[in-house]
Parts: structure tokens; sequence; C-alpha cells
């Protein structure tokens, strides 16, 4: 238990845990249909809620394949969520060093500890992971809703 605590206390610790929260966060975006098919094998409720998202997702998708400009529009509002992504996992990256240039008459002692390891690393860290999973969720839809704008159109797939 003591090794545990030792543990908690650490800073690289913190960092550890929270960055593997962020990749883990991007990862789930990509996986969240194919983890909502498994899921909802094991459980008939969960299978009509499962259901009726994916009918929601196939409207979401021919909706956008009707439409060039709105997917166009979509496709550049997924970019601009993957550039922050971006930037709040450089942020989270950079903050300890934005933290140790600051002069120590502007954080104190104990506060720029706290400040860092309790507020803003678990804070970056948790907008990162919600960021990342909102955009390659919608990146998916666009990503189908292309796909189908292509065959409609018969055009190319591009490699």
């Amino acid at each position: 238990m003591d090794a545990i605590l030792n543990n908690l206390r650490d800073p690289s610790w913190w960092f550890t845990a929270i960055f593997v929260t962020i990749i883990v966060g991007v990862a789930a975006g990509f996986l969240k249909e194919k983890t909502e098919s498994v899921i909802s094998s094991l459980s008939s409720r969960y299978k009509y809620w499962a259901s009726s998202r994916a009918e929601a997702r196939a409207t979401v998708v021919r909706l956008l394949a009707g439409n060039p400009q709105f997917l166009l529009l979509t496709y550049l509002t997924v970019v601009v969520g993957l550039l922050i992504h971006v930037v709040a996992v450089i942020l989270y990256l950079v903050t300890l060093l934005f933290f140790d240039a600051a002069p120590h008459e502007a954080v104190a002692g104990d506060a720029r500890g706290f400040m860092i390891w309790k507020v803003l690393m678990p804070f970056l860290g948790a907008v990162a992971t919600y960021v990342g999973f909102r955009a390659t969720a919608r990146l998916s839809l666009v990503n189908r809703a292309l796909k189908l704008y292509r065959e409609n159109n018969n055009f190319p797939n591009v490699p």
C-alpha cells in the first residue's frame, strides 16, 4: 500500500496516467461503433439503444452524403476539432515548462506544484481526451459520408 501511495505522490505517474488517457480517448473515438456492437450482443436493452444510435448515425451519413456543401463544412469542423486536440495535447505536455519558466514571485512555493499537478494537468488532460474523442468520432462519420458520396456520384476512391 505504501508503494501505491508513493507512486501517487510522484508527478511522473500522473503525467503518464493522463497521457495514456489521452491516447485511449482518441482510440475510443475510432473504436466506438465496434465496441457498441460487441456490447449489444450481451444485453437486449443495450442492443436496442445501440441500434437506435447506429440508425441515427446512418441518417447523419446519408444527409451528409446528400449535401456536398454541408459535408465540406462538417469536414472542416472535424479538422478544427483535431487541431484543438493537438493544441490541448501540446499545452498538456508543455505546462510544466511554462510554470518552471515563470518567475518564482508569480507562483509561490507550494502553489506552483498544486497548480501544475492538481489543477492544470488533470484539466488539460481531460480536455484533450474529450476533444480527441469527439473529433475522431465525428471523423468516422464524415469518412463514411465521403465514401457514400463518392459511390453515389461514381467518383473513384482515393487511396
